[in-house]
């Protein structure tokens, strides 16, 4: 098994938003918004709180192992390469 950190970015909808509080990964274009460079994730993480435009809607980053296990060996940029299904379970095995 090989494990690679990423920083992923979420966002925050506080519980006084019409549609009440939640919290999940990013999603853009059907790929998980993460991060090989912690330094990189923060700057994404505070434009998009710059732009976000509510006040009942904020972004952080969070830190996550990844592990990938089998035959083939994968370098962080592969990891980071998500395809949309892949990205999908991330997020469902996250939010659990």
């Amino acid at each position: 098994m090989t494990g690679s950190t990423c920083f992923i970015v979420w966002v925050h909808r506080r519980a006084q938003s019409i549609f009440g509080a939640a919290s999940h990964p990013v999603n853009q274009d059907g790929v998980l918004l993460a991060f090989s460079d912690k330094q990189k994730a923060i700057f994404q993480c505070d434009s998009l709180n710059a732009h976000s435009g509510s006040p009942q809607v904020s972004y952080t980053i969070e830190k996550q192992e990844l592990v990938i296990s089998g035959r083939h060996t994968y370098d962080q940029e592969d990891v980071l390469d998500l395809t949309h299904d892949l990205a999908l379970d991330l997020i469902s095995d996250l939010a659990a």
